[in-house]
């Protein structure tokens, strides 16, 4: 038996990749989200690059997805208070940005909503159930958290049969179809997003299979450079042809395609000399959460007119790109500060 290796290098360039993909998918795939006259001009005049590369972009969720779950399979079976305290140290993560868009929100940008909420709360039962992932009035694209949140906390229960692969495979391809099937026909619970949870729960579960042990002959191929190679070519051909003919499944597609897509990519760069883009790559991945949090309020919901203003496509994701880091860089490290002096002289355990 043997398993697929992911080092944490390698992970951190995937979760890099995704999050520059993300910003692709809310820059260029979404073009209704974009209010006139803010436009902008294509990289190749006539060809739709950024559209496409924008619409495959949504695979950056079932990316990381994958990852997180190939991560705690490979820490194995904790107690539960491990995966609470994850779950908590994610909190303690989101809430410092939560409070900025909160009070820039609430000062400069505040809009009631289709719904009859505002958009930055002024009820304080709306406001904690922002705060606790619950709602995601403040920014749509914050709807993420709280299916991850359910999904580590019900980690040690997926653990506990992980052992039993065909089983655990065949029960996530049921919960996905069942999660499909109530978000179009948009049935779901009241506070949290069962149907998210059911849909999103397989790139998950795909990660946690790939990291336990794997028959000799199935670790041999997705270890083989030429079979990841067609993979590549197969996702690429998938997509061109549910964009031409079905581009309602987009998102579906996506989602089932994405371990074909990470398996192809560690088989292809997971032992190339680390260069300066990949060296980069990593370094985004590791500001992913902040880069998430924060780039909304810039494409969106405060600063659409400045991030478009440049106009021409690799300008408009380089302001992008630049406005979200210039607000996740000093956070980090104020967190970083905050957290060597909140731990200082506590005793080594």
């Amino acid at each position: 038996m043997h398993s697929f290796a992911i080092d944490r290098a390698t992970a951190e360039r995937l979760k890099g990749l995704a999050i520059l993909l993300m910003l692709a998918h809310h820059l260029f795939g979404l073009p209704g989200l974009i209010e006139p006259p803010n436009a902008y001009v294509a990289l190749i005049p006539g060809v739709p690059l950024e559209y496409w590369i924008g619409r495959f972009g949504k695979i950056c969720v079932a990316m990381f997805l994958l990852l997180s779950g190939y991560g705690f399979a490979r820490a194995g079976l904790r107690p539960w208070r491990y995966f609470a305290g994850k779950a908590w140290r994610f909190l303690l993560a989101f809430w410092p940005y939560f409070l900025i868009a909160f009070a820039v929100g609430s000062l400069f940008f505040q809009e009631r909503l289709p719904s009859g909420y505002w958009r930055f709360p002024r009820d304080p039962v709306e406001f904690v159930l922002n705060a606790l992932t619950l709602r995601n009035s403040m920014a749509f694209e914050w709807w993420f958290a709280e299916t991850y949140l359910l999904l580590v906390l019900t980690t040690p229960l997926l653990l506990r049969v992980a052992g039993q692969r065909l089983v655990l495979l065949g029960g996530s391809c049921a919960l996905f179809v069942l999660g499909s099937a109530m978000d179009l026909l948009r049935i779901d619970v009241p506070l949290v997003s069962l149907a998210n949870l059911l849909i999103w729960q397989w790139p998950w579960v795909v990660g946690m299979l790939l990291a336990g042990e794997l028959p000799r002959s199935i670790a041999g191929a997705l270890s083989s450079r030429r079979i990841a190679l067609i993979g590549l070519a197969g996702i690429t051909a998938g997509f061109a042809l549910v964009e031409r003919f079905a581009g309602f499944a987009m998102t579906p597609f996506v989602i089932l395609a994405a371990p074909a897509l990470v398996v192809a990519l560690v088989t292809l760069t997971g032992n190339m000399r680390a260069g300066w883009p990949a060296r980069a790559l990593g370094w985004l991945g590791g500001l992913t959460l902040g880069l998430w949090l924060v780039h909304p309020f810039f494409c969106y919901y405060f600063f659409q007119d400045a991030i478009y203003a440049p106009r021409w496509s690799p300008l408009v994701f380089a302001a992008l790109l630049g406005a979200s880091l210039a607000v996740v860089l000093p956070v980090e490290a104020a967190r970083r500060l905050a957290g060597k002096l909140i731990h200082k002289g506590r005793p080594i355990r």
